[in-house]
């Protein structure tokens, strides 16, 4: 039986930083999408639904908060992976917590445990 890909956006402002991490994916059951900017953003979110979205640094309080209307609204099951900032709210009011991370390189471990606990859960 093949295992299911777990559907995944990507969000940052910085393209080259996309590019690097996703390399550190490809062993991973993933369908990535990738966007840098608020128009691309909000197109994948309205065509599609995601098991996973990475919200990084560089996104600003306002986007994040537009963003945050759309997960609560069409997707309050997904798992969100942020780049806290200071001048923006949090992700709360999801039904999963939002897992924080410090940059880039910490994204295939997170998501190799969010992989891991997934398949842990479709065998019980």
């Amino acid at each position: 039986m093949e295992e299911s890909k777990l559907e995944v956006l990507l969000l940052g402002r910085h393209l080259d930083l996309l590019n690097r991490v996703l390399p550190t994916l490809n062993h991973l059951p993933l369908r990535i999408d990738g966007a840098t900017t608020d128009d691309q953003a909000f197109a994948f979110l309205n065509r599609n639904r995601y098991d996973v979205i990475s919200i990084g640094g560089g996104i600003e309080a306002t986007s994040r908060t537009r963003i945050k209307d759309i997960l609560i609204k069409n997707m309050p099951d997904i798992q969100v992976i942020v780049v806290p900032r200071p001048d923006a709210e949090s992700f709360d009011g999801l039904a999963k917590q939002p897992i924080q991370m410090e940059g880039p390189d910490e994204l295939a471990l997170i998501l190799s445990g969010i992989v891991e606990r997934r398949n842990k859960e479709t065998r019980v």
